[in-house]
């Protein structure tokens, strides 16, 4: 082969080539300022560059990957082997194939390079052409060797420091420092050599399958592996990573009482633009809304497994009518920086309806065009795009083999489906399949085992507690006296418990019921010309929650009698449900 395998170049930093994420690295340093000139650059160097080398715009890019303040690559793994082979995966977003690199240093102390391209979808390997890279994967590969430079090793450390303050110049200045390191050490390893040469042989093997299934790394730089395999010593590195993450995040959580600022607090691709049409789907909940702790874990725990070999996007929940399970998917949308699209389920659903519908081609111009077109549903336009899509009530489809149909889009190597029409969609990496069921419901059925298995995630939904529907109420209503709208809440509880301790199925008490009461209540006194007072409670409660509790006549009485007449005059609840 021969060829120079890394063809890192020089030039004066250009913002206009560093990628958007860091086009704050503006700053630029010249030969003078010792504080960010290599001591591997040489006089003649100097002589020749007027200014000192200043940051590599594709070396940062690398870096700033490791580091995990960006992901504008859709793979970085570096990690190191028992016996210090060095084991690299590397993508960009706008790479077709993976560059996987095996690096392993002779006792002459040069690195000697395997290296193959993999296909993502077919997981076959090719040999690697260095023509049109600039070998930034091979950069990763000599990670260890250009970090075991004290030199080095400083000004990364000084790097990372400046990331978790945010300070822009010192960021700069280390970056430059960095760049320059690395660019004279590695440049002229096999020629004029500095003092601490990074030595490398530009004549590289090709990766096999065998190379990979005999390294295990059992030490994670950064990443997670899609290819190579880790020790549990490693996969614990990782999951403390992840943990660390999400701790940090979760602390940040907290803080989140409402919807009022939740778009794109756990973006699943930071650099993803969305056309107008996808951003007009994106949810935009209410400063009313009341964010439940579940939803921002399952939003937390997608965006933090997309750095993992198989992450975490399909999703079940489940729960009574009325617990917010369709809102709080809106949120997840939201809070991911996705589309959101919903279906919903029925009985005598088959494939066909899940998928799409074929409609007359009234467009049609030429004999030899079909007479119909496909039109795919919410579901085929959210795989397509990458969107949240939300299969509503999935579990009430009687005929098991429709979800079965659906087993391969939910498969961790990514998942496709197969149309009618013969055309195969491949899963967007950006899309996320929440499915949502009343379990326990008359005329509801199991869902598919082979689907069931690929569910990464089952949240149960619980009755909301009477302090959160007060919440929940208050923020939307402004509802005063409190002490009345407590005692609402408390209503609405209690009716919930009772029914399902009674098998009352049929009805629905959550907090939509006690939002509707709170509203009437405050028109009602408004028709009246009062302030809000406990008949225009029980008169707004009649058709917003008692007759929403059930569909049975003898059940709704049961419920008055044991509930609502526990909270309100019973011989004013007479006169109101009489007078209804």
């Amino acid at each position: 082969m021969g060829k120079n395998l890394i063809e890192y170049r020089g030039g004066i930093f250009s913002p206009s080539s560093m990628c958007q994420e860091l086009s704050f690295l503006t700053t630029k340093f010249d030969g003078k300022n010792a504080t960010v000139d290599s001591q591997y650059r040489t006089s003649t160097d100097a002589a020749i560059n007027k200014y000192g080398f200043s940051t590599d715009v594709k070396f940062a890019e690398l870096v700033y990957n490791l580091l995990g303040e960006i992901k504008t690559y859709a793979e970085l793994f570096i990690g190191y082997a028992r016996n210090g082979d060095t084991c690299v995966e590397y993508r960009t977003k706008a790479d077709a194939l993976s560059t996987l690199v095996l690096a392993r240093e002779d006792s002459n102390g040069v690195v000697q390079f395997k290296a193959a391209y993999r296909d993502p979808s077919s997981g076959a390997l090719s040999q690697y052409d260095a023509d049109g890279h600039r070998g930034n994967a091979f950069i990763a590969a000599l990670w260890k060797q250009i970090t075991d430079n004290p030199e080095a090793a400083s000004a990364f450390q000084n790097l990372r420091s400046a990331c978790g303050s945010g300070n822009i110049d010192e960021q700069s200045v280390a970056m430059c420092k960095l760049s320059n390191n690395q660019y004279y050490r590695i440049n002229r390893a096999n020629g004029e050599n500095p003092n601490d040469p990074v030595r490398y042989n530009a004549e590289y093997e090709l990766l096999t399958d065998t190379d990979i299934a005999n390294t295990t790394c059992n030490e994670v730089v950064c990443g997670s592996p899609l290819v190579f395999t880790i020790s549990e010593d490693g996969i614990e590195e990782i999951e403390a990573e992840v943990e660390e993450t999400e701790e940090v995040a979760e602390e940040v959580t907290e803080e989140v009482v409402t919807g009022a600022d939740l778009r794109d607090k756990y973006k699943l691709d930071p650099k993803r633009e969305l056309t107008p049409e996808e951003e007009a789907r994106v949810p935009k909940m209410t400063k009313e809304y009341v964010v439940p702790a579940w939803a921002t874990k399952i939003a937390r725990r997608a965006a933090s497994s997309m750095a993992m070999k198989k992450p975490q996007l399909n999703y079940l929940l489940y729960g009574p009518s009325g617990t917010g399970k369709t809102e709080g998917a809106r949120a997840i949308a939201e809070m991911l920086g996705l589309p959101y699209y919903s279906l919903t389920c029925s009985a005598d659903d088959d494939e066909f309806k899940l998928l799409g519908n074929l409609i007359p081609n009234v467009n049609k111009k030429d004999p030899s065009e079909n007479d119909f077109v496909f039109v795919g549903s919410e579901l085929i336009e959210a795989i397509k795009t990458g969107g949240l899509i939300e299969l509503q009530e999935a579990n009430t489809i009687k005929n098991a083999s429709v979800m079965e149909a659906l087993n391969p889009l939910f498969a961790d190597d990514g998942g496709f489906i197969k149309l009618m029409t013969g055309e195969v969609i491949t899963r967007h990496p950006d899309c996320v399949i929440v499915v949502t069921t009343n379990r326990g419901y008359e005329g509801t059925y199991d869902i598919q085992q082979a689907v069931w298995s690929r569910i990464k995630f089952v949240q149960k939904i619980v009755a909301p507690s009477a302090q959160e529907l007060f919440d929940r109420a208050y923020a939307w209503t402004g509802f005063k006296p409190k002490a009345m709208l407590k005692k609402m809440a408390e209503c609405v509880a209690d009716i919930e418990e009772y029914c399902r301790n009674n098998q009352i199925s049929s009805g629905v008490s959550g907090p939509r019921e006690l939002i509707n009461w709170a509203t009437n209540a405050i028109l009602e006194a408004q028709d009246r010309g009062t302030k809000v007072d406990e008949d225009a409670v029980i008169i707004a409660g009649i058709p917003t929650v008692l007759e929403k509790s059930a569909q049975n006549e003898e059940d709704i009485d049961d419920i008055c009698s044991a509930i609502f007449k526990k909270y309100f005059s019973p011989s004013k609840v007479d006169a109101a449900r009489a007078a209804a």
